[in-house]
């Protein structure tokens, strides 16, 4: 009996552990965004079309090219 016990709390552990994991990569990702956010309202909106069209292995992420996306509507230009 005591063995099903560490094995559900150990299962419990483990779980917890992923959820705070998972929330600090949410963090993180949001903070990035925000970074990027920021830099791209001071690029010119030639650049930011540069970054949306961007494609292959060294093309811009889809998290760069959907914030330089909305910082183009934002300016009326998406």
């Amino acid at each position: 009996m005591k063995r099903l016990e560490d094995m559900i709390m150990g299962f419990w552990d483990s779980a917890a552990n992923l959820v705070k994991e998972a929330g600090e990569g949410v963090k993180r990702f949001n903070e990035k965004s925000r970074k990027l956010q920021n830099e791209y309202q001071q690029e010119s909106s030639e650049k930011l079309r540069r970054v949306v069209k961007s494609e292959g292995f060294f093309g811009n992420s889809a998290q760069e090219k959907a914030i330089a996306r909305k910082v183009l509507k934002e300016r009326g230009e998406g």
